[in-house]
C-alpha cells in the first residue's frame, strides 16, 4: 500500500508541478532542420537569396496552434556592421486574417522583452504561477488584429548586436530606436507580403511608447520604408511626459497614505537635487541620485522608496510585492524547450544586453523633452493613451496635468473635456475605468491598475484595442 501511494505521489508530482512546455512537432522540417533547432534563426541572409517560402516555413512556431493562432518568430538583421539582430513573434489573427489590422506591440523598461506581451498581457494563451500555458478566456488581441512582438531596441530581451565592445550598436535616442523598428518593418513586408498596404498600429508601453510616438512623427515627417498604412498609435503607462515632471510619486503616495509628510519632503528633496543636476548638465550625478531612490546602490542599500514605503515591487500601490506569474514567466522565458519553440537558440540569454540599453537610453535620451514630438503626433494621427489609476512609475494625476498642458489642435477642448465611466464589455455594468475623446486623442484612467496595466486589466485594455480599431473607418 505504502508502495502505491508513493507511487500515485511521484505521478502527480510529475504532472501538475512540473513546468514543462508542450510543442507539436513540426512536420514540414527536413530531418537536418531539426537538427538546427538548438540555434538561433537568422531570416535575413534567406530573404536575401529570395527564399521567403523556407523562412517562412523554418519561422514557424507551434506552441500557439493548439490554442487557435498561427505563429512565426526568428531574428532579422537590422545593422550587419554591429551584428544587430531584432527577434520578433508574430501572432496571426484568429478571424478576418486577410483583412484584420497589424498591431506592433512592444514593451519598455527599457530593454525588457515584449513576450510579456503574448505570455502575460494579450496573447492567446496566459501563463499562470505554476508555470503551464493555457488558452486565454479573453482580452487577447489576436480575436480582432495580427500582432506583432518586437524585442527592440536591439539589445532589448532576446535581440542583441554581436559587436557589444562599446555603446555604437546600442540607442541613444527616439531616433535610433525608430530607425531599428523601420528597417525591420521594411524586410518583415518581404517576409509577410500579405501584410502589404495593410492597417498598421503601433504600441508602445511604458518607455517604448516613445518609439511608438517617434515612429508616428517620423512617417509624418518624412516618411518610412513600408507600403503599411499607419492607422494609429497606442501608449499604455507611457513614459512621454517629461521625467522630472512626471517620475516623482511624492505627492501620489502621501494622498494615499503610504508615506507621510516627512517621507514627501526626503522625496521631493531628492528630486531637486535631481533637477538641478540636469540643470547642470551633470547626467551621471543625476543618474546616480535616481538610482538611490528607485532601486538602491549597487553595495545593496534600499531604495529611499523601499525605505519609506516598505514595497519591494514598484509598479503598483496595490501590490508590494511582484506577482508570482512575473516570476514564473522569467524561468519559463529562459527554458531550453521555449527558446526552441521560438526559434532564438538554446545558448540565449533573455534581456542578456539589457544593462547597455539602460545605460546608453538614460545616459542620452531620458531626460530630453519629447512634448514637441508628442504634439505634433497628436495633430496628424490618431493616439490612444491608457493607464492605471494606481501606478507608481508614472503616477496619473502627473500624466494628465501633462496632457492638459499640451498645445495641439484640440489642446483646449481637451482641458475642458471631463472623464466618463468607462464599463466592462460583459454587460455587467462594471465600471473598469474613465475614458473621454477629444478628435484624435482618446485617454483611458483604468481603475484598480499599476504600471502593468495590461495584466492588471487585460480584458479592459483589450476593448479599448478593439474599440479604437473598429473607429477607424480608413479603408486597407
Amino acid at each position: 500500500m505504502n508502495s502505491i501511494i508513493l507511487l500515485l505521489f511521484v505521478i502527480w508530482t510529475v504532472l501538475f508541478t512540473t513546468r514543462h512546455i508542450t510543442r507539436r512537432k513540426d512536420d514540414s522540417l527536413t530531418e537536418e532542420e531539426r537538427r538546427q533547432l538548438d540555434k538561433p534563426l537568422f531570416l535575413t541572409p534567406l530573404l536575401e537569396s529570395n527564399d521567403t517560402e523556407r523562412a517562412r516555413r523554418l519561422s514557424r512556431v507551434t506552441l500557439f496552434e493548439e490554442h487557435g493562432v498561427e505563429a512565426h518568430s526568428g531574428y532579422v538583421t537590422v545593422h550587419k556592421g554591429y551584428g544587430s539582430h531584432l527577434f520578433f513573434l508574430l501572432t496571426k489573427a484568429k478571424h478576418l486574417p486577410d483583412t484584420a489590422p497589424l498591431i506592433l506591440w512592444t514593451f519598455g523598461g527599457p530593454g525588457v522583452s515584449s513576450l510579456l506581451g503574448p505570455l502575460l498581457f494579450n496573447g492567446p494563451a496566459i501563463l499562470d504561477a505554476t508555470g503551464h500555458l493555457k488558452s486565454a478566456p479573453g482580452g487577447d488581441l489576436q480575436s480582432f488584429a495580427h500582432v506583432l512582438y518586437l524585442d527592440h531596441p536591439v539589445g532589448s530581451g532576446y535581440s542583441f548586436a554581436e559587436h557589444d565592445e562599446d555603446d555604437r550598436p546600442f540607442a541613444k535616442s527616439v531616433d535610433d530606436a525608430v530607425d531599428g523598428v523601420d528597417e525591420f518593418l521594411r524586410q518583415f513586408e518581404i517576409l509577410f507580403s500579405e501584410f502589404r498596404g495593410r492597417q498598421l498600429y503601433f504600441a508602445g508601453e511604458s518607455y517604448s511608447a516613445r518609439d511608438a510616438f517617434g515612429y508616428a512623427y517620423r512617417h509624418h515627417s518624412s516618411g518610412t520604408k513600408i507600403s503599411m498604412k499607419l492607422a494609429g498609435i497606442m501608449s499604455g503607462a507611457g513614459f512621454i511626459a517629461p521625467l522630472l515632471r512626471s517620475a516623482n510619486p511624492a505627492k501620489f503616495l502621501l494622498k494615499l497614505g503610504l508615506i507621510d509628510t516627512e517621507g514627501r519632503r526626503l522625496l521631493d528633496e531628492k528630486f531637486g537635487q535631481i533637477k538641478e543636476s540636469v540643470e547642470d548638465q551633470e547626467i551621471l550625478v543625476a543618474l546616480l541620485l535616481l538610482r538611490e531612490v528607485f532601486f538602491g546602490t549597487e553595495t545593496g542599500t534600499p531604495s529611499l522608496f523601499q525605505e519609506l514605503t516598505g514595497y519591494r515591487h514598484r509598479a503598483s500601490a496595490l501590490r508590494s510585492t511582484e506577482p508570482a506569474e512575473f516570476v514564473t514567466y522569467r524561468e519559463y522565458v529562459a527554458s531550453n524547450d521555449f527558446k526552441r519553440a521560438i526559434h532564438v537558440g538554446v545558448n540565449a540569454t533573455p534581456e542578456r544586453q539589457r544593462s547597455f540599453v539602460t545605460n546608453s537610453l538614460y545616459a542620452y535620451d531620458a531626460f530630453k523633452d519629447i512634448t514637441d514630438m508628442v504634439q505634433t503626433v497628436l495633430d496628424h494621427h490618431r493616439v490612444l493613451l491608457y493607464r492605471g489609476n494606481m501606478d507608481v512609475v508614472y503616477p496619473p494625476d502627473a500624466v494628465y496635468r501633462f496632457l492638459r498642458s499640451l498645445h495641439w489642435s484640440g489642446g483646449r477642448e481637451f482641458a475642458k473635456a471631463r472623464k466618463r465611466p468607462y464599463t466592462n464589455s460583459s454587460g455587467t455594468g462594471e465600471v473598469v475605468g474613465y475614458k473621454l475623446k477629444v478628435r484624435n486623442l482618446t485617454y483611458a484612467l483604468l481603475v484598480n491598475s499599476g504600471h502593468y496595466v495590461s495584466f492588471d486589466s487585460r480584458r479592459a485594455v483589450a476593448d479599448l484595442y478593439k474599440d479604437f480599431v473598429r473607429a477607424n473607418v480608413t479603408t486597407t
